[in-house]
């Protein structure tokens, strides 16, 4: 069996997980259910990246499509805020609305 887990953040290929169950329908039934409830929780997305992974990535791409002002800006709030709460952590366990962004707008950054 094969469940869609995503789009990889890097590469921006789909990305799949599959197995092979030897066992009864019921037993495929289990380990299928297992499939989808780790594809939601995002824990077969990006394994072993960072969200510093994927801020290397993604900021020289978009830093192009700024002036070069908001870009300075955007670069401060990146380097001094953002990614020493966050650039350790596994992507697969980042979420937007997790504790850490209650200590950015105590930083000066609104979450």
């Amino acid at each position: 069996m094969r469940v869609y887990v995503g789009t990889d953040p890097v590469t921006g290929t789909k990305r799949t997980v599959s197995r092979t169950v030897a066992g009864s329908k019921r037993d495929a039934e289990d380990v299928l259910n297992r499939l989808l409830l780790e594809a939601g929780d995002g824990r077969h997305l990006g394994a072993g990246l960072t969200v510093g992974d994927l801020l290397d990535q993604w900021w020289p791409m978009k830093r192009s499509t700024l002036s070069p002002t908001t870009a300075r800006d955007w670069d401060s709030c990146l380097r001094l805020h953002l990614r020493p709460q966050v650039e350790a952590m596994p992507l697969h366990k980042f979420r937007a609305m997790d504790p850490w962004t209650a200590g950015l707008s105590d930083d000066g950054v609104d979450a």
